[in-house]
Parts: C-alpha cells; structure tokens; sequence
C-alpha cells in the first residue's frame, strides 16, 4: 500500500498543476475493504467523497487504488456541494470517471483484461487532444467553471451540456438500453467532430481515433456509429 502512495504521488507531482485537493485530502484519507453488497455494480473499488474513504475489493488491486487517488487529487467538498474534478454533485459524473480512468492508464500500467469506463475513457482522450493542459488544470483543481470556459472556444454551451447529458445518460445508466445507448452515442460523436473541427484537426484523425468497437453486458457498440454524418459536417464549412 505504501509503495503505491509513493508512486502515485511522485507521478502527481509531475503532472498537476495543483496539488492543494490531494494535500487536504490525503491527511485523512482512509483506505478500507468492501465486498460492495448491494452496489448498482460490481464495483472494484469506490472513492466517497464525503468521507474521504477508499473502499476496495482487493486491497492489493494497485490500479484500482490509483484510479480512486486520482479521485483523491481532484475532489473538494464547499458548502455541502462535492466537486469532484469536472463534475459537481452528479453532474457530469460520466467525464470525470472518463478522465479519471484516462490519466490511470496514461501513467500506470494496465492490467491485461481488466475494461473499466471503455466509452467514457475514449471520450476523455478526445477531450484531451483537444484541450490538452486546460484539461487537466481544471480536473485537478475540482473547477467545473473553468471547464466550461475553456472548452466554449470549441463548442457551444448547449452543445457541451448535451455532451455531459448524453455520456451521463449511458454512464448512470451502466450501459443500459442498447437503443438509447447507440443514439446518445451518434449525438456525442458528432458534438465531438465539430470541436475537433473548431480547433483545426483533421477529419481523419477524428475518424481513426474513434474507429473501434467496445462490448458492454454482451451488446457491441461503435465509437462512431455516423461516419457519414460527421463527414456531411466537415463538408458543410469546407473544413479539411
């Protein structure tokens, strides 16, 4: 357990801009095994923010600990609200986990056979391709403010809060409903083509990063399920 703290925090300290949530944060952390009975899923490992706890089913799952440490980085609680990287409360809940899971397989290994958050994670990446440290200062420093600041040079406001709705949608609903999962999908793919567009990257960059499949309880999704759609797009302000 002390090896991972350790190796957490030397990756930390090289990568966040502010290490002021993980300082308060990690004073009274606690780290405590749970068999998760009566969870909504078959959780490996939780972070509760309220009471600065770990919860793990394995106690020697190292990248499990390192997600929920990241979790440990990014969350502060003010005037009873919990900010927890990019989300408030249980809002925009599915982009916190994507990233939050992004930065654990960027930084430490990841066990072979082991699928945790596949679609909210590929999104994370694209958001980061296209913000790239605005990101991850906004993630670390709990600001769901600057988050929206910064990605409006990009997208819309409606736009970017129907981006949070639609990955919330599939995320709290685990992935549920093969119909309504496929249709949040194509809106969050072609909300995604026209940041990439707004910030001059190319189509088929867009294209190749999105051109795979995940499988969720048994159903295979695509990442980008309306190519020709997101082509029609580029097309129309003679984007390259």
């Amino acid at each position: 357990m002390d090896k991972v703290l350790n190796e957490f925090q030397v990756i930390l300290v090289k990568i966040s801009p502010s290490l002021e949530n993980y300082q308060r944060n990690v004073k009274t952390l606690k780290i405590e095994t749970s068999d998760f009975k009566g969870a909504r899923i078959n959780n490996a490992a939780s972070y509760n923010e309220r009471e600065n706890k770990i919860y793990l089913r394995d106690l020697f799952a190292s990248e499990s600990l390192y997600h929920e440490l990241f979790h440990v980085a990014s969350t502060k609680v003010e005037d009873n609200n919990v900010y927890s990287s990019i989300s408030l409360n249980n809002y925009n809940v599915g982009l916190n986990e994507g990233i939050t899971q992004f930065l654990t397989e960027k930084y430490f290994k990841k066990n072979e056979g082991i699928i945790t958050y596949p679609y909210e994670t590929i999104i994370a990446h694209l958001l980061y391709k296209i913000m790239d440290k605005e990101l991850i200062t906004s993630y670390f420093k709990a600001d769901i403010k600057s988050f929206f600041i910064n990605l409006s040079k990009y997208l819309k406001i409606e736009e970017i809060e129907d981006l949070i709705n639609s990955l919330d949608f599939i995320h709290h609903n685990n992935y549920q409903n093969e119909r309504e999962v496929k249709q949040e999908i194509e809106v969050i793919s072609l909300i995604l083509a026209k940041a990439y567009k707004a910030k001059g990257l190319l189509l088929t960059d867009f294209i190749s990063d999105l051109d795979c499949t995940f499988k969720i309880n048994e159903v295979e999704y695509d990442f980008l399920p309306n190519i020709e759609e997101v082509k029609n797009e580029y097309r129309k302000s003679n984007c390259r």
